[in-house]
């Protein structure tokens, strides 16, 4: 792990055409974008197309139980859908094994 300490390189791009090379990165970090994707299994296969093998992905997601309360809340008002649901964190698992 040390390597991934002597480089830093941040690159913007669409996450479902990441603007890499196959193989070009030791790690990949993602913090709270898979939600705001409409197909995150499309970001995850790029994601693994970047990564060398043995890279390493750390990623930081919401999951179905975020915002419960306030989902549960507006459930009191009305039954229309205020709150976005999130992915579970086994289904971003079995993504990941595709």
């Amino acid at each position: 792990w040390p390597r991934w300490l002597t480089r830093d390189r941040l690159v913007c791009g669409d996450a479902e055409a990441i603007p890499l090379a196959d193989a070009s990165v030791d790690l990949a970090v993602s913090s709270l974008m898979l939600p705001t994707c409409p197909r995150p299994e499309r970001v995850l296969a790029e994601l693994h197309r970047v990564l060398v093998p043995g890279g390493l992905l750390m990623l930081a997601s919401l999951g179905p139980d975020t915002l419960r309360e306030l989902r549960q809340s507006w459930m009191a008002v009305d039954r229309h859908v205020h709150v976005q649901g999130f992915i579970d964190m086994h289904d971003l698992g079995d993504a990941l094994l595709r």
